[in-house]
């Protein structure tokens, strides 16, 4: 029979017993209703798919939707294509690749590291990665803030800052970091198909309270991590750049040394330099900055330092003095593999959690651990630079090399944070440090040679810590020519026993003779030999 149908009703002479067998169900009905309200919103916003996909960790290309289409349906993201390049005299060596005579003693520290993981901020899986490069190494409080605006510059997701010390009117908060966020916000308005919007902007920063505020001799009352208080006169857009603040409460000797910057877990910067006023000169060019140093990172060590910001993000409070939340995975993970730049670079990195209690004194963590190590493992030199040297455990280990026939190189601020430092339990000062080590080495030694830090220009050692004293608070150790330590340890028993610290051994011969002959070499040639404590 033939099909004739009026105005789309049943077939002509149908009987009822066809309209019940053809009756959509109540669930086809739902089904089709959905259907319908997916094509119109897929219709608004063409770039939304509704069938999750596994994400696959990769880099995305520069390619431009039209100008027509706005802001939030042009979001995307790309990977910054411009690197900072390296700048070095002729005559340093520059990074590079492990060499096959590092290889041992890499392979020592990562087992004593990843020994004791629990008690660092890192999980063990990440202690040591191996696809890395060191991109530059910075002096002064210029150049490091400068380093980290380059890195806050090239993020696409998210950028995560701690520090120890926030000083919000200082030149690397006002000329660096603000700069580079307001050029990070105004790229992504004006190209917001490169950025995974809002970029998750974190900032974490100790802050003592209680016992822990008058050890510290802070004057000034802690003020809330907000915007206004962490980044004065800086108003993000909200659509582009979800700024939050948090802070690490500082109670007693568990405080918040560790000090990186982090960006899409791929991009690091790592420092001793605290954000303040003395790592830079003085109005009209008056006064020494301080001697500190910063270093850039590539590679999968993004996703391990990552982690441990993570750690003390979620250990900390908020504005609000409420625990902050927990850091979101990244939507876009790093493939490091598409990186040509990246070489068999292994970097170990050294942290110990924030330890509240005053009477344990622990060193099984991975920072002690792969410093002593590394000491036991070394055959020739130690150098090592350090504001403060007063841990025991660390004194003995020197001397012990020193009898073996190592070279050991110290150099030391004299009379850092005395009044500080000759508190009980504090561990003494630099002066008797150097006394002890001279009497388990015996003084004159030609395997021991101490030195006070001098500044450039100048015959004399700096004394005490004064902003525009010029004083030394770099961090920085060398193990032969196998590996370099640099990050926010002191060698004395607040950075031993008590704080949050983290720390980078980067090994390969290249990039230990690069950071050694960049930061200790010149500093210590021109510093003054210790014959009198």
């Amino acid at each position: 029979m033939a099909d004739h149908r009026v105005g789309g009703s049943r077939p002509v002479g149908a009987t009822p017993e066809y309209d019940q067998k053809t009756k959509p169900s109540l669930r086809r009905k739902v089904k089709a209703f959905i259907a319908r309200q997916f094509r119109t919103i897929r219709n608004w916003f063409p770039t939304i798919t509704f069938v999750k996909k596994k994400q696959q960790p990769h880099f995305f290309d520069f390619s431009v939707p039209p100008e027509s289409i706005g802001i939030r349906q042009r979001r995307g993201f790309v990977v910054r294509p411009n690197r900072q390049h390296l700048v070095r005299g002729p005559e340093q060596q520059g990074p590079g690749p492990i060499n096959p005579e590092a290889v041992p003693m890499q392979r020592a520290v990562t087992e004593a590291a990843t020994g004791c993981s629990q008690n660092g901020s890192i999980p063990e899986s990440l202690v040591t990665t191996y696809r890395n490069t060191v991109e530059s190494v910075a002096i002064g409080g210029d150049e490091i803030f400068a380093s980290f605006g380059d890195v806050i510059r090239g993020a696409r997701q998210e950028v995560l800052i701690q520090t120890f010390s926030w000083e919000p009117n200082s030149p690397g908060v006002q000329k660096h970091i603000i700069p580079a966020l307001r050029a990070l916000q105004r790229e992504a308005h004006q190209h917001p198909e490169r950025f995974r919007l809002p970029l998750k902007i974190k900032i974490l920063v100790n802050q003592a309270r209680g016992p822990a505020a008058k050890f510290m001799k802070r004057k000034k009352g802690n003020r809330a991590p907000t915007i206004e208080n962490l980044l004065p006169g800086f108003k993000p857009d909200r659509r582009l750049l979800d700024v939050r603040g948090g802070v690490h409460a500082n109670l007693l000797t568990d405080g918040l040394h560790s000090k990186t910057v982090v960006a899409d877990g791929c991009r690091a910067a790592i420092t001793g330099a605290n954000i303040q006023r003395r790592n830079h000169a003085g109005t009209e060019g008056r006064g020494l900055a301080a001697y500190d140093t910063g270093t850039v990172v590539r590679g999968e060590v993004g996703m391990a330092l990552r982690s441990g910001f993570m750690h003390n993000w979620v250990r900390g409070l908020d504005a609000r003095d409420k625990p902050n939340r927990q850091v979101r995975s990244l939507r876009y993970p790093p493939d490091f593999s598409r990186d040509p730049e990246l070489t068999a670079t292994p970097i170990t990195v050294l942290t110990r959690k924030a330890n509240p209690n005053i009477a344990e004194r622990s060193i099984d963590c991975p920072q002690s651990q792969g410093l002593l190590t590394a000491i036991n493992e070394v055959e020739k030199r130690i150098a090592i630079q350090s504001p403060n040297l007063n841990n025991t455990v660390l004194i003995k280990a020197l001397a012990t090399a020193v009898e073996r026939g190592v070279k050991v190189e110290l150099l030391l601020s004299k009379r850092f944070n005395e009044q500080r430092e000759s508190t009980l339990g504090a561990g003494g000062t630099n002066a008797e440090a150097v006394s002890k080590l001279f009497q388990l080495c015996g003084h004159p030694n030609p395997n021991l040679d101490i030195r006070w830090y001098v500044p450039p220009g100048d015959t004399m050692p700096v004394e005490e810590n004064k902003p525009g004293g010029g004083a030394s608070h770099a961090k920085f150790a060398s193990f032969d020519d196998h590996m370099v330590v640099v990050g926010s340890a002191n060698m004395d028993n607040q950075s031993w026993y008590y704080a949050d610290e983290t720390s980078l051994a980067i090994s390969g011969k290249d990039n230990t003779c690069y950071i050694r002959d960049r930061l200790f070499q010149p500093a210590f040639d021109r510093s003054k030999p210790v014959t009198n404590p």
